[in-house]
């Protein structure tokens, strides 16, 4: 499965909000599928953050997404996920 992009609206319509679904994730091989496969159309792009991660996480987010990171550290793993998502949240 692939990222998935949408048409820009039409000439005069108002543009539509980017719709991102962000997952802070750890050792999900098992679980993420599952998670992502229902809903991944949903949404205009999907980014995942791993905080640390031996298993096979990564290669079942690149079925999703290519918007994958691995955390710095993890006290700031919400704000750097949240600062590479398209539509960020206003009040932060």
């Amino acid at each position: 499965m692939g990222v998935i992009h949408r048409e820009a609206p039409p000439c005069g319509a108002r543009p539509r909000a980017t719709v991102s679904l962000l997952l802070i994730v750890r050792n999900e091989e098992p679980q993420l599928e599952a998670c992502l496969a229902p809903v991944a159309a949903l949404f205009d792009e999907i980014v995942i953050v791993d905080t640390g991660s031996v298993d096979g996480t990564k290669a079942v987010a690149a079925r999703f997404t290519t918007r994958y990171l691995i955390s710095p550290g993890a006290m700031i793993f919400r704000r750097l996920a949240t600062s590479v998502c398209s539509g960020r949240a206003a009040n932060m």
